[in-house]
Formats: C-alpha cells, sequence, structure tokens
C-alpha cells in the first residue's frame, strides 16, 4: 500500500498537467463605463438638500420683484452640485438697481450677504469657506458708473472629490436713506454668478 500512494500521486499530478496543457488560456470580461462630469447651479426660492433633482437646467435663473430698496431683501438661494475632479471657483458680479431717469442713470447699490444654508457634509462641509458679504449699502447715486460694478468677488471654491453640493441663504440689503432720494421708475439689477475651472 505503502508504494501504492506515491504512484498513485505522481499519476495524478501528470494526468492535472496533461488535461491543463490542452485547455485554451483563461477569459476575462472588461467591465467599462463613463460618468459625465455635471455642474449645475443657480438661483433658486428654496434651498437645495440634495434629495431631489430641482435642477431642470445647467444654469437656473430666477427673478426677485418688489424688492424694498430702503431695507433688507430675502432673494432665496443660491444651489450648487458637481461631481467633476476638478476644482472650480463660484463668483458673484454684482449691479445695483438702475434706471435711466433721462437726466442721468440712478444706481441703488446693496450689500449681499451670503449664509451657508446647506451641505453635503463631505466635499463642502459646516466649515467650507464661503464668503459672507459682497457689495456696499452706500446710498443710491446719480453717478455715470456702478457703484457695484468692481464689488462682487469670490464665493467659494470647491474641495475634494466625488458629488457634493451646496446651499446659500441671500439676503440684500439697502441703504435705509434711499426712500427719500430715489426718483420714481422702474429699477432692474442683477446677480450672476460664474464658474471658473481652477
Amino acid at each position: 500500500m505503502k508504494k501504492i500512494l506515491p504512484i498513485l500521486f505522481i499519476l495524478f499530478a501528470v494526468a492535472g498537467v496533461v488535461s491543463a496543457n490542452g485547455l485554451p488560456g483563461t477569459a476575462t470580461l472588461t467591465l467599462n463605463t463613463t460618468v459625465p462630469e455635471e455642474v449645475s447651479h443657480g438661483f433658486f426660492d428654496e434651498k437645495y438638500e440634495g434629495i431631489e433633482s430641482i435642477f431642470e437646467d445647467d444654469a437656473v435663473n430666477n427673478t426677485k420683484s418688489s424688492i424694498n430698496i430702503s431695507g433688507e431683501n430675502d432673494l432665496g438661494y443660491y444651489n450648487f452640485t458637481t461631481n467633476i475632479p476638478n476644482q472650480v471657483e463660484v463668483d458673484f458680479a454684482l449691479s445695483s438697481l438702475s434706471t435711466d431717469t433721462g437726466s442721468g442713470v440712478w444706481y441703488v447699490p446693496y450689500q449681499l450677504s451670503i449664509t451657508k444654508a446647506a451641505t453635503d457634509g463631505t466635499r463642502f462641509t459646516s466649515g467650507h469657506t464661503v464668503t459672507g458679504s459682497l457689495g456696499s449699502s452706500s446710498l443710491a447715486t446719480l453717478a455715470e458708473a456702478d457703484p457695484l460694478s468692481s464689488l462682487g468677488g469670490e464665493v467659494f471654491t470647491t474641495s475634494g472629490s466625488g458629488v457634493g453640493f451646496i446651499s446659500l441663504e441671500l439676503k440684500a440689503t439697502f441703504n435705509s436713506g434711499n426712500s427719500t432720494v430715489v426718483p420714481a421708475g422702474d429699477y432692474t439689477g442683477s446677480i450672476v454668478a460664474t464658474i471658473t475651472t481652477l
């Protein structure tokens, strides 16, 4: 029996080598996909909390009417979501409410307050740096140029990677003395958000 076991072992080993050499090599199924880059942002009446999709387009516009030019105004939210691996910067360009009275252009500047309302907690955390305010609530003026044209700027930059979102609450505060100096008319201004890859 002792002689039979080594002989059987050698036969099985030789049979395994012979049968393995007669078979084809391994087959591999490679899996690939492409996740498209997405960046969506815009101005909304409600904050974004990452649950539902409120972004119908990549950039969403909004209009606020009946602005109080002598106090604080709730403007809603600026919402931003991305999955791109590169970092981006978001800047706001501000323009005063203005009207041409025929004898010149009246500008009504405002101070824009920016507060974090919601973040995803990963790419944007509660400690993520956001500019707190832009602009100026100086008194309305009849002028040659918009006093807010150079007072916009960077609001935030992204960090990390993966999917992330941030929602910013916006308020505009106007000088309380405006109602005593501003002539009647239809006034229009804007906040324009621009995204730049870093």
